[in-house]
């Protein structure tokens, strides 16, 4: 039987029993018909409507922590609204490449801050008076610019004079600025494209940085000048009259040279030293490309009181450009811990449910997320971070040769993983020792060979 109770509303109804009367199939008719209208049998199979009658909203499901180099998985998670879920828009901020103030925790607050410094890229803009404050107890100097790593190095970033600025404005006031500028003035000496308070323009570059100092004398500033991948061949008069200019308006001039990651000759890199020595009148050395290597030390402290002794230095830089085993510090004056341009990392799909991504860099990587239902109605989920950190690494740090009888001292240089570190050693020995560890499980125990 076909029953319909509107235009295009039909339902077929199969009749089963065989009945007597008109009367009684008419009573059935109707409480068929009275059945329909009250909705219990529904005409359109599988659209059961939304029942929850809560407001749209979303919340991300997301993990705290992360590792750099491992894919991360999100999802989204709504509730409430009317219909399906239609739409969903993500958006990932990522680290930008100023270092974590996690970097200078630990036993590197041990050690005046004067030990350390940090170059960071491809920051954009400027940043504010209180990030700049925040370093200021961690390091004696740093440097900040908007161009990628490696830099361009043919400018200098377009915020360099407020930059210097935020240094010299010390809060809470002190009666001496203690964090400086460390700048790559890595800049041909009659190169005019610059802006006068930096960033490009027609001003020599050179007298740009001086303008600056003369304009906040009390902020240290230390220039680090590159004639030829260090010193040349021959002196060049250009850089001579250059770096007097510098060195009269008291700005600190090092040397730029190359030590290979401490592969390098000694021999040639005290070369360097007195070319740097003899043709230019620098304040001091800027050693890059440094080690950060346990058992490397002692070539770092070697070339470092060379330059200091032999050809009368005042100043000695390293650039590892990451952090260094704790047993570094003393091999020259200061040490560039970090430099880095930020994170490049994207979502896989800033429009599905249930996207990833990769962390690439240290720091912390923020998310947000839109929802949007069938009726057009939003939501935005709480804004979740994801603090990312290099994989775990140890190395350590001992003598490669040893006395009997005489005290053998180690240490281990931790980097990355999550928390705090927990160390266990295991001392293997000569057939015939009875040698062992002051401790297994502290960062530097010490033993003593007995055979």
């Amino acid at each position: 039987m076909r029953i319909c109770i509107k235009p295009k509303t039909c339902v077929v109804v199969g009749i089963v029993r065989t009945f007597r009367t008109s009367q009684r199939l008419a009573s059935v008719i109707a409480s068929i018909l009275l059945i329909l209208s009250a909705g219990i049998i529904p005409l359109i199979p599988n659209a059961a409507a939304n029942t929850d009658t809560s407001p749209l909203s979303v919340s991300i499901n997301a993990p705290t922590t992360g590792t750099t180099g491992t894919l991360v998985n999100l999802d989204a998670v709504p509730s409430g609204g009317t219909g399906t879920y239609t739409g969903y828009q993500w958006t990932l901020t990522v680290p930008t490449g100023l270092p974590p103030l996690s970097l200078f925790s630990g036993w590197h607050q041990n050690y005046d801050k004067g030990n350390f410094t940090f170059v960071a890229h491809n920051v954009a803009s400027l940043p504010s008076q209180s990030v700049i404050d925040s370093y200021k107890p961690l390091v004696g100097y740093l440097y900040i610019t908007n161009g990628d790593e490696p830099n361009p190095y043919n400018t200098i970033p377009p915020y360099l004079s407020q930059l210097v600025e935020e240094l010299g404005t010390n809060s809470p006031p002190t009666s001496q600025i203690t964090t400086g500028l460390m700048i790559s003035l890595y800049i041909d000496p009659t190169e005019n494209n610059c802006g006068p308070d930096g960033g490009t323009g027609t001003n020599n570059c050179w007298d740009t940085l001086v303008s600056i100092k003369n304009s906040h004398t009390p902020v240290p500033i230390v220039a680090i000048i590159n004639p030829s991948s260090g010193p040349g061949t021959a002196s060049d008069s250009v850089y001579v009259t250059g770096i007097n200019k510098l060195r009269a308006a008291g700005i600190t001039v090092l040397g730029y040279l190359s030590t290979q990651s401490g592969t390098r000759s000694i021999s040639d890199v005290k070369a360097d030293i007195d070319k740097y020595k003899s043709w230019y009148n620098v304040n001091g050395i800027f050693f890059d490309e440094m080690s950060n290597e346990s058992g490397n030390e002692k070539y770092y402290t070697a070339i470092s009181s060379y330059a200091k002794s032999t050809d009368g230095f005042s100043i000695t830089f390293g650039n590892a450009g990451t952090d260094v085993p704790e047993s570094y510090i003393g091999t020259v004056d200061t040490i560039e811990i970090y430099e880095d341009s930020g994170s490049t990392a994207t979502l896989s799909d800033p429009t599905i449910k249930n996207p990833t991504f990769t962390p690439d860099a240290e720091g912390n990587y923020q998310l947000d997320l839109t929802v949007t239902d069938s009726s057009g109605a939003t939501a935005n989920a709480p804004q979740v971070t994801v603090a990312a950190k290099k994989p775990l690494s140890a190395s350590i740090a001992a003598p490669t040769t040893g006395t009997t009888g005489t005290l053998v001292n180690l240490d281990v240089f931790e980097s990355g993983g999550t928390g705090t570190y927990i160390h266990q050693w295991t001392l293997t020995t000569p057939p015939g020792s009875t040698a062992t560890l002051s401790s297994a499980t502290i960062k530097n125990p010490t033993f003593t060979p007995d055979i």
